[in-house]
């Protein structure tokens, strides 16, 4: 032979390499949703009903997302 080469360890390997993709950041939950932008927990918090008067300042009709 011309041309030797010796076996390169781990570069052709029998089974294919395989991918774990990163989710999406927007992961739905309606609980969740709930627990961080619910009227209780604005409630809950002195710039949480600072956000609340504000929104009733404006008129709001809705004052949560949620």
């Amino acid at each position: 032979m011309l041309f030797s080469r010796a076996p390169l360890d781990g570069v052709f390997d029998a089974e294919p390499a395989k991918f774990e993709f990163m989710k999406r950041q927007y992961q739905p939950s309606k609980i969740r949703r709930k627990r961080q932008h619910g009227f209780l927990n604005r409630n809950s918090s002195k710039s949480g009903k600072a956000t609340l008067r504000n929104r009733r300042r404006e008129g709001r009709k809705r004052l949560t997302p949620v």
